[in-house]
């Protein structure tokens, strides 16, 4: 009875390694790129965001760099490249029953886009007072 591995018991152990090695490898590759992409759209809309809480709802192009004041020159920097273009549209006029209160209620949508790439929608609820 023999006591060592055979040159093909050895050959098949080392193409196994390598593949589950190689595919060990493409998930990492995988996961980096998704993880890039999810920082990437997190960071967009923390942008939109900021601008988000600054507009009244009207049509304008915001830079980044005149929303945030007293930052430091880092920042400056990568605010000044990018800007939101905010759209608002009219989405639903809603006629209110009779009452002593309330006129019309009214949707209005607006899509703020930042550098044309990423896009958020936001809904405003207005009533009209009698």
């Amino acid at each position: 009875m023999k006591k060592g591995l055979s040159l093909v018991e050895v050959l098949v152990a080392i193409v196994l390694l390598s593949v589950v090695i190689g595919a060990m490898l493409q998930i990492k590759s995988n996961n980096m790129f998704l993880l890039k992409r999810f920082n990437k759209n997190s960071e967009s809309n923390s942008y939109i965001s900021m601008t988000a809480d600054i507009n009244e709802f009207k049509d304008q192009t915001i830079r980044l760099e005149n929303v945030v004041k007293n930052t430091d020159d880092t920042l400056r920097r990568e605010f000044k490249q990018h800007k939101v273009e905010v759209r608002v549209s009219q989405d639903k006029i809603i006629k209110m029953p009779p009452n002593d209160y309330i006129q019309t209620a009214s949707i209005k949508k607006a899509k703020y886009t930042l550098d044309n790439k990423n896009s958020k929608l936001f809904y405003k609820f207005e009533l009209e007072l009698k």
